[in-house]
């Protein structure tokens, strides 16, 4: 499996991959006889492994930086910089603090709803932003939710 293959995965779809091509490549290997042959399959598997790992972090750190700068340009003028709520606009609306229990307890569902559909005096943002970006937003409210 080529790596621009893999690299284009999401984060599941790449372990799959990964697993897949690692037993495709186990059976084919497995017919042949030797100790070199296995220590190859090992080095492979363990390249896959650490590839996959990296992978993942890489889109991790993407997913939380895009994230980032969507919260900052939509959510920021109300929800404040750091998510606490603490600007005028969010005290005059009394918006949650993203860092309390009741919205960290939220599942990601919950949260995705919540910015489509918008809830209260919170506006909707389907179809101002992809899903993609909604998800997104939802890694960075986990991610701010973590720091406090």
């Amino acid at each position: 499996m080529s790596l621009s293959t893999l690299s284009a995965l999401s984060g599941t779809n790449r372990f799959h991959a990964v697993i897949v091509s690692t037993k495709i490549r186990d059976k084919k290997i497995s017919n042949r006889k030797g100790g070199k042959m296995m220590t190859m399959l090992k080095n492979d598997v363990t390249a896959a492994l650490f590839l996959m790992i990296a992978l993942a972090g890489i889109a991790s750190a993407e997913s939380g930086a895009a994230g980032k700068d969507i919260f900052t340009a939509k959510c920021a003028v109300c929800h404040g910089a750091d998510g606490s709520g603490q600007t005028s606009i969010g005290k005059n609306l009394k918006v949650r603090d993203l860092h309390s229990p009741d919205v960290q307890k939220q599942s990601d569902a919950d949260l995705k709803a919540v910015i489509s559909k918008g809830k209260g005096r919170m506006p909707a943002f389907r179809g101002k932003l992809k899903e993609e970006q909604i998800e997104q937003l939802v890694s960075f409210i986990r991610e701010i939710g973590s720091q406090k």
